[in-house]
Order: structure tokens, then sequence, then C-alpha cells
């Protein structure tokens, strides 16, 4: 029943988180948080009942894992935060799974599924952008390269711009620079719309709806490279 429970909140929560950031390029905290939470409580919980605990401790082992590895694709300028709060999510709720046949505990299956998944998702992602703005570079292969590579950058007015936006360009005035990995906060949007009319951007993949898709597709089918052999 637990483990019934924990898919289903994974499922819903994911695929929540991966619908916004399609819409809004920004992955909600407070998803990811609550998944957390309900994750520990859940497997807590069952610890208590059955007087065994190591459901509780793979979450938060594969948990710490998934940190590392957030930490270090956010930094190296590949993924925004929020995604690998959501990896980590799913690490916690989804440690291992008694009904499902993957060659590693289900977490570890499920991340090395993403990098497939997530390949041909973006393959995907920057074809059809690629054709729809011309405006990424002169042409076709250009544009796709661009964006595998380094996302882009575009100018947009600042009624448009939000929370989470990552800033493409520098302002002094504010202290505020593209280097920053980081999405902009609300007291930085507020300070922006202050003081200009049109601000630059960076954007790239929205990577967020990838985990519930390689989450789904690991529950029906286990490892990616034994599905296709």
């Amino acid at each position: 029943m637990f483990e019934l429970l924990l898919i289903a909140i994974a499922l819903i929560g994911s695929f929540a988180a991966g619908i916004y950031d399609l819409k809004t390029t920004n992955i909600p905290d407070k998803v990811c948080i609550a998944m957390i939470i309900l994750g520990i409580i859940i497997h807590a919980l069952n610890g208590f009942l059955t007087n065994d605990f190591t459901t509780l401790l793979n979450s938060l082992f594969f948990a710490g894992i998934f940190l590392i590895i957030g930490l270090v694709m956010y930094y190296a300028g590949w993924w925004g935060g929020g995604d690998g709060e959501l990896l980590i999510a799913i690490g916690i709720l989804l440690p291992t799974l008694s009904f499902v046949k993957t060659q590693f505990p289900f977490a570890i299956s499920f991340f090395i599924n993403t990098w497939f998944i997530g390949a041909i998702y973006s393959v995907i992602y920057v074809i059809i952008l690629a054709c729809k703005d011309k405006e990424i570079g002169k042409g076709f292969f250009d544009r796709i390269r661009i964006l595998l590579t380094k996302g882009y950058y575009r100018k947009i007015h600042v009624r448009k711009l939000k929370t989470d936006d990552m800033i493409g360009e520098n302002i002094p005035r504010l202290k505020i620079y593209k280097r920053l990995i980081r999405g902009l906060t609300k007291e930085e949007v507020r300070k922006i719309k202050k003081i200009r009319k049109y601000v630059i951007i960076k954007e790239g993949i929205r990577y967020g709806i990838v985990f519930p898709l390689t989450l789904l597709f690991t529950l029906l089918f286990g490892d990616f490279l034994f599905f296709l052999f």
C-alpha cells in the first residue's frame, strides 16, 4: 500500500512540476519540498509499523547522492535548481520498489534512464524550437547547436520578467551580472522593473518534464538499456 501511495505522489508531483516548468521555465519549490516531506513521513511511518527503517535510510542515502549530482549539474550550468530538487524528491519517494524489475535499485535505474530519455527529449525540443524561433541563429543547424550547447538569449519587456528567470546581461547598478547561475529573486525583479523597460534573459531547454516522463518509463519498462535489447 505504501509503495502505491509513494508512486502516486511521485507521479502527480513530478508531472505537476514538469508541466509548470514548460509553461513558466520554473519548477515550483513548494511542490518538490512537499514531495520530499511526504516521502520522509511515509518511510518513517512504514519503519515504525514494520520495525524496519531500511527504506527510510535508503531514501536518505539516495537523496544525498542526488543532492551532490544536482549541485554539480547546477554549477556546471546544465540544470536549474528545480531540476535537482525534483531529482532528490523522486529519490526520496522511490529509493527502491519491490514490484518493478530493474538491474539496480529503482532510484539508480531511474537516474540512468533520465540521461537517455533526456537526450531524446532535448533533441525533439530543440528541433521544434529551432523551427519556431528564427531569431536564435542564422541557420537551422546553427540554431540547434546553440540550443544544445549554450541556450540562447532574448530581449523581453520587463512586464514579462519574473522570479527565477536567468539574467542574460550585466546590470552593474543593481550588482546583477549575467555570470549568475541562479534565477532572479522577487526583489531583484522588482528593482529591474523600476529602472529598465527591456531586459535580456537567458533561455534553455525546459528540462523538468523529463523527470516524470522518465519515472513513468521506468515504472512500465524498467531499465532503458535492457528495454532496447
